[in-house]
């Protein structure tokens, strides 16, 4: 959960820089699907997040993907590094 009135007030954005994903399946339209998302690393000024997306209560997997993003300052479009605030205000410990 990241808390979104806490950026703003920071002054910040959220800004995805990477997305890859990789296919493993198609999902047909009843499928009820489920995307599981762990960080997988946290850099200076960027997250990495691994997702998986599943059919729903099942581990039958469509896709995986790996995100990057970083927080940017609203006034000057530039990356600032991920100091405790804002793991706090991303719900990171």
């Amino acid at each position: 959960y990241i808390d979104k009135q806490g950026l703003m007030k920071k002054g910040l954005a959220f800004n995805v820089v990477r997305i890859a994903i990789n296919f493993k399946r198609g999902a047909v339209l009843d499928d009820s699907i489920q995307v599981r998302t762990k960080i997988a690393s946290i850099g200076n000024k960027s997250i990495t997040l691994e997702q998986l997306v599943c059919k729903k209560d099942s581990d039958v997997l469509f896709a995986d993907a790996e995100v990057v993003f970083v927080f940017t300052d609203r006034h000057t479009g530039k990356a600032v590094e991920i100091d405790d605030e804002i793991k706090k205000i991303c719900g990171i410990s």
